[in-house]
């Protein structure tokens, strides 16, 4: 659109009177003085716009020009809007510059494309606005010049290059997709673009004879096709053969088209007024039709839309063929991978009792001879061979990087001669060249020796051994952990030569190469792909067993070198303990007799000897305490003396226990709570050692409890379990050192070892002995509250009432 703004159409009204507004009295005249003069006399395409008071537009009448060129009379537009004389497309274009004229106000030109009859037209338009006295734009004057055959050379390259995209962007996704319904849906949407219509679809013909709608796009609203199932009676058997010949429907109107009643009504109920189709072939088969619709008004299809859609046609004719292929290469595929699995199957079948019965061994039994042994005797049953071996490496070797840049060793031949060796072992001899120095300088310390055989013809092999430094290709890819195949031509032992088919799997394991599993069977046939798997697997067995083997060995002589250095430390400690005893003994006595002669010689008095005859004396005392308990603490590490079970009353058992630190308690300013359920049942264990526990628990907690707080013991039964409980109130012990409270010599560090004394053993006595008389014990502290719980399990200990 282009605006003149050189030229105001104030001008034009003050310059002529053809085009000031008419009054009441005389609109009739100038109306028709305005056709008369104007419109007879201009060769251009006249038309006049009046512009009403709300905004729209109609029409006023045209020149016999403008008649003359769209073939509409001026009597048949005069007072219609233009959605009452265009398309819908059309009118709302035309709207749209009328709108902007009155907008702007001024002269505005453009290009526009119009359809009259059917016909596609191009026309180059001029709006002028028209004033009245208020200076209010009431009309509007259109003069247009058909340009449609300077358009249509333009507009047929275009068309032409759109067309050639369409096909190219097609043929590219035949070939990019293998997805049938991707390549129809994109197609089918370009194609309803190309050619402005209102829908497309693709038909595919079922075996019965009726259609369904495979692909669909339209802009028909509320009129969805897709899915549709289409039974239609009047496509016969001889319209079927015309479409297999590659026969055309072009209807253009099908209201004037001669069509059947019935085929009216199917195309009327689905909104269509003209349709193009074209037949879908696959070789000489009519698979489906592509159709295009045309459904608010008839058209006429043109020659050049008719070839794109043949075109098109043949290209998803070639899409749907290469479907086609592609589900039969598919369905081969599915095929071949049921057969795969089915004969897996038959390999799990044939083969799992070897693997299973292995494992067994292998879990039961620490034989690492009788494991194997019998695992060589079933595979080769299975496999049909004459000859199972193992042959385990001196020395773990490395193993060799994959893919060397240069090989070792040349390529093998069949020696005229072979040892004794490598004839019963039917291995072959091979040559060895200048690129094996490096491997033979690698691995000539490594000997692999055959360490298990089973076999029924040939000679028996067992303790054999060779370098695998003289026998580089064969150990090569086998120290790459790699199985081998060959055929041998093994002579001597029969007196025909015979073919021997041998693998080798290497066995092997996350530590290490351990050796190689060999069997060999007298056959051309070479091992398939599931006997390999089944070699592999127990080499792989064969590697678990002999690792679990060694490891066994070596934890049995870890353990009894372990037991050795634990007899040989409470051997220590008890002689420790014994020889510290003696002396600590002699310094008490000592002090005893020095506190007798003071006290006679009247040297007590002094202020200073009582006090350092009372450090004496408890250091003493503290010292036998620590010893003592070492010894208790390693016989009860020991476990030498059995439990000396007793049953044993609760209620009048324990208060004769607590009964002696009530003394102590009140001179700290402590306060003792005893708590016993009335219910408890007698309770069988070792006495000695409960008072051993309770009595260093009790100890423990007068110890660190402060004066004023409360000691409570209690005792009661929870689901069948005797639960005590030792708590004190006032001392809360941090989360992170509660796991390490039991532990020998363990002091909290944020306690003074000078305040509270003690040797560091009374807690790990205490579980010692609890797990003893096969009880358990916990400890929570928390909210200012430490609580020490014993339970008794009561099958294990609780007497029967």
């Amino acid at each position: 659109m282009s605006i003149n703004p050189s030229e105001s159409t104030a001008e034009l009204t003050e310059s002529t009177s053809l085009f000031e507004q008419p009054t009441e009295q005389d609109e009739t005249s100038s109306h028709e003085q305005f056709l008369h003069r104007s419109y007879d006399s201009v060769q251009e395409s006249i038309f006049v716009v009046d512009v009403l008071e709300d905004g729209d537009f109609q029409y006023v009448g045209l020149n016999p020009t403008h008649e003359r060129w769209t073939g509409i009379r001026s009597e048949d537009i005069r007072g219609k809007r233009p959605e009452e004389v265009l398309p819908s497309d059309d009118a709302a274009k035309v709207r749209r510059h009328y709108s902007e004229c009155v907008h702007f106000g001024k002269r505005i030109s453009y290009e526009e494309c119009l359809q009259f009859n059917g016909m596609t037209t191009w026309w180059l338009t001029t709006l002028t606005p028209l004033r009245d006295e208020n200076s209010q734009i009431y009309r509007l004057i259109g003069t247009s010049t058909n340009i449609t055959e300077c358009k249509q050379p333009e507009e047929r390259l275009q068309h032409q290059t759109r067309r050639e995209q369409l096909l190219g962007a097609t043929a590219q996704r035949i070939r990019q997709f293998l997805d049938l319904e991707t390549i129809l849906n994109e197609t089918v949407t370009e194609l309803r673009e190309f050619l402005a219509c209102d829908r497309v679809i693709i038909k595919r013909f079922e075996p019965d004879g009726s259609g369904v709608i495979v692909v669909e796009s339209t802009t028909v609203p509320g009129c969805p096709l897709l899915g549709t199932i289409i039974k239609d009676p009047c496509l016969t058997e001889k319209h079927m053969e015309r479409y297999k010949q590659g026969y055309i429907q072009a209807i253009e109107d099908i209201l004037a088209a001669g069509l059947a009643p019935c085929y009216i009504d199917s195309l009327a109920s689905m909104q269509v007024r003209a349709k193009l189709v074209v037949p879908i072939l696959l070789a000489q088969d009519l698979w489906g039709l592509l159709i295009a619709q045309q459904c608010h008004q008839p058209r006429q299809w043109q020659q050049p839309e008719i070839d794109l859609l043949r075109q098109l046609a043949d290209q998803l004719g070639t899409a749907v063929q290469q479907s086609q292929l592609y589900q039969q290469i598919e369905h081969f595929k599915a095929e071949q991978q049921l057969h795969k699995q089915k004969a897996e199957l038959q390999y799990l079948v044939k083969f799992e009792s070897i693997v299973h019965g292995m494992t067994e061994q292998i879990c039961n039994s620490l034989d690492e001879t009788q494991v194997l042994q019998r695992t060589l005797e079933e595979l080769a049953h299975a496999l049909n061979a004459n000859c199972c071996q193992i042959e385990l490496y001196s020395d773990a070797p490395q193993e060799l990087p994959q893919g060397g840049d240069e090989p070792y060793g040349a390529k093998p031949f069949l020696a005229e001669k072979t040892s004794p060796l490598q004839s019963n072992a039917a291995t072959t001899v091979y040559t060895v060249g200048q690129q094996d120095k490096a491997y033979r300088s690698s691995y000539h310390h490594i000997i692999a020796t055959i360490a298990y055989e089973y076999t029924t013809t040939l000679p028996q092999c067992q303790g054999l051994t060779k370098q695998i430094a003289d026998f580089p290709e064969i150990y090569q890819p086998l120290l790459q952990k790699q199985p081998i195949q060959s055929m041998e031509i093994v002579p001597g032992w029969n007196p025909k030569l015979s073919v021997l088919a041998q693998i080798a799997c290497p066995i092997f394991d996350a530590q290490g190469i351990l050796g190689n599993l060999w069997v060999k069977r007298p056959t051309q046939v070479a091992f398939d792909e599931f006997e390999q798997k089944l070699v592999q697997q127990v080499a792989n067995g064969c590697a678990i067993a002999i690792r679990r083997t060694r490891l066994c060995e070596i934890i049995q002589t870890q353990a009894g070198e372990l037991e050795t250095l634990e007899h040989l430390k409470h051997e220590f400690l008890r002689t420790l303990s014994h020889e510290l005893r003696t002396p600590v003994t002699s310094i008490n006595l000592a002090a005893q007799t020095l506190e007798s002669v003071l006290k006679q010689e009247g040297l007590f008095e002094i202020e200073l000897v009582p006090q350092l005859l009372n450090i004496l004396h408890k250091e003493c005392q503290r010292e036998s305490k620590l010893i003592n308990d070492l010894l208790t603490l390693t016989y009860l590490e020991a476990q030498a003396e059995p439990l000396t079970l007793i049953v044993i009353d609760l209620q009048t058992w324990l208060p004769s226990i607590i009964e002696p630190f009530r003394e102590l308690i009140q001179c700290q300013q402590q306060q003792l709570h005893l708590m016993i359920n009335s219910d408890l049942p007698p309770l069988e264990t070792d006495i000695t050692d409960l008072e051993r526990i309770i009595t260093e628990l009790l100890n423990n907690a007068c110890k660190f409890t402060s004066a004023g707080e409360a000691i409570t013991v209690s005792v009661s039964q929870t689901a069948g379990t005797v639960v005590f409980s030792v708590s004190n109130s006032g001392v809360e012990i941090p989360t992170q050192e509660l796991s390490q409270i039991f532990d020998p010599f363990y002091r909290i560090p944020n306690n003074d070892p000078w305040k509270y004394g003690g040797t560091g053993l009374g807690l790990a006595l205490v579980r010692k002995l609890v797990k003893r008389i096969g009880a358990s014990i916990d400890v929570q502290s928390a909210a200012g509250k430490t609580t020490f719980t014993i339970k008794f399990p009561q099958f294990l200990r609780v007497a029967a009432a």
